[in-house]
């Protein structure tokens, strides 16, 4: 095994199987296990608890990690600034998480993914290219998230199944969607809402709440309209 490591200060306890070509640890590491480090990654500062498998090129972890549990982080990723207790299986290119990311669980996360702000309680099995999630976003759920989402603002008590590209939730609480296709745009708040079909092109910009019986709801509108206007008349 090749190792190429430049240590700037104090490392303690440190267990490294395979560091390759271009590892930078400037600062303290202690009980450090890395089983696979990869060329161009730079660990600047405090890195403490950190269990990675595998890290593949470019990535850079300049700030404190803590509590880092990584399987998989492949090339260009960026973890700017403290991250605890964070269980990422898979990261792929181009992943930015820049502040804090507490109780994290990302299984695969593709390539474009920008975390700038605090997540807290974040379960994401499947994040694919293009998401940012710039804003606080706690308790949420998501099973498969595709292309170009963004999540600008808060996300509370998200769950979402299936999302496909080029939709931006920016304040969805309680939201229940199973299928939401491609260019929908919910940019306020959407409350108790439970979609299980939205097609292209549908845009809800302002709040929705309690639309579940949307259907039987006019109907007995309609009904009320019929009755009212038999006994007018």
């Amino acid at each position: 095994m090749q190792a190429n490591i430049k240590n700037g200060l104090s490392k303690r306890i440190l267990d490294i199987k395979t560091v390759c070509s271009g590892n930078e640890e400037k600062k303290s590491t202690r009980n450090l296990d890395i089983r696979t480090v990869c060329s161009g990654n730079e660990e600047t500062k405090s890195t403490r608890n950190l269990d990675i498998r595998t890290v593949c090129s470019g990535n850079e972890e300049t700030k404190s990690t803590r509590n880092l549990d990584i399987r998989t982080v492949c090339s260009g990723n960026e973890e700017k600034k403290s991250t605890r207790n964070l269980d990422i299986r898979t990261v792929c290119s181009g992943n930015e998480e820049k502040k804090s990311t507490r109780n994290l669980d990302i299984r695969t996360v593709c390539s474009g993914n920008e975390e700038t702000k605090s997540t807290r309680n974040l379960n994401i099995r499947r994040a694919s290219s293009g998401n940012e999630e710039k804003k606080s976003t706690r308790n949420l759920n998501i099973r498969t998230v595709c292309s170009g989402n963004e999540e600008k603002k808060s996300t509370r008590n998200l769950d979402i199944r299936t999302v496909c590209s080029g939709n931006e939730e920016k304040s969805t609480r309680i939201l229940d969607i199973k299928t939401v296709c491609s260019g929908n745009e919910e940019k306020k708040s959407t409350r108790s809402l439970d979609i299980r079909t939205v097609c292209s092109g549908n845009e809800e910009t302002k709040s929705t709440r309690i639309s579940s019986h949307l259907e039987l709801l006019q109907l007995l509108q309609i009904m009320r309209s019929i009755i009212i206007g038999y006994f007018v008349n």
